[in-house]
């Protein structure tokens, strides 16, 4: 079986790879850097082989990132865990103020994903969630319980939805919305679903984010019956991506329908429609 799997897999790379081979030509014999200069130049040329590229986009990338991140973190790992005493937040509080942060949506997301600690993560999601001028959004929310989920701390999460419903009218999203990907993420698709049926009851309908973290949550969680309904309603409200066709992929290859995936994949790309390659080939692996 885990051959048969290895082979349909190659089948569907084997799709995506006729898609991009008149787009991209893969050179391993290294990449030659200052190309406008001439073969005659009297100037080194040099090579930046494959290895080399890799720490050199490494550096770049952190070369770019928000000058606070290091500072923040630093910040958050002195002052001691949540669950000490008042003062350590107070500390913790007050330093981070002092930094004048400019809070968006953008800047939590990178202090949550940059920081590898968790404790880190829930106490500046919390200190942000009470600065005047910013409410968390879906994604910031979802971040948050991906960390939770990730770090096997589920009923952390039910803690925050929990208390969400309490303080539902300081935020700006929909409470439903947070409690369907919540439960979602946290490992409790049928929950979710339930909740989602209410939300359509009361006439309120999720969005195209929450769509997919709720779709892909039922994959993950082998919960296959709601996959369908859950898809037809993405395309009928017009947030079809390839977002969507990755996760219904991934969905076909879980349950080991490989030929499905295969004819799937064929349909989708024979209509003109590009899947990100990296997206594609994350959800293969999963």
């Amino acid at each position: 079986m885990l051959r048969l799997r290895n082979i349909k897999q190659t089948s569907i790379r084997a799709v995506l790879s006729t898609q991009v081979s008149n787009s991209y030509s893969t050179i391993t014999n290294g990449v030659i850097l200052n190309p406008t200069f001439s073969s005659s130049c009297s100037l080194p040329v040099k090579k930046l082989h494959l290895p080399d590229v890799a720490v050199t986009f490494h550096e770049w990338f952190k070369s770019n990132r928000n000058p606070f991140l290091d500072r923040i973190l630093e910040i958050l790992s002195a002052n001691g865990s949540m669950c000490e005493n008042e003062d350590f937040q107070s500390q913790t509080d007050m330093a981070l103020s002092r930094l004048n942060l400019r809070l968006t949506e953008a800047l939590v997301l990178d202090v949550l994903y940059y920081s590898k600690d968790v404790m880190s993560c829930l106490k500046f999601f919390d200190w942000a969630g009470r600065q005047p001028g910013f409410h968390h959004t879906k994604a910031t929310f979802n971040a948050i319980f991906k960390i939770l989920s990730k770090a096997k701390l589920m009923s952390w999460i039910l803690v925050y939805l929990d208390n969400f419903g309490k303080r539902r009218d300081s935020y700006k999203i929909s409470y439903y919305t947070v409690l369907v990907m919540g439960y979602a993420v946290a490992g409790e698709p049928e929950t979710a679903l339930y909740l989602f049926g209410r939300m359509r009851y009361h006439g309120i309908d999720l969005d195209d984010f929450a769509y997919h973290v709720l779709l892909n949550s039922l994959v993950e969680e082998n919960c296959f019956d709601g996959v369908g309904s859950v898809a037809k309603q993405i395309k009928i409200r017009g947030f079809e991506s390839d977002v969507t066709h990755s996760i219904l992929v991934k969905c076909f290859c879980r349950k080991k329908e490989f030929d499905k995936a295969e004819k799937y994949l064929r349909g989708v790309l024979d209509d003109g429609v590009k899947i990100s390659l990296v997206m594609l080939y994350a959800s293969l692996k999963s």
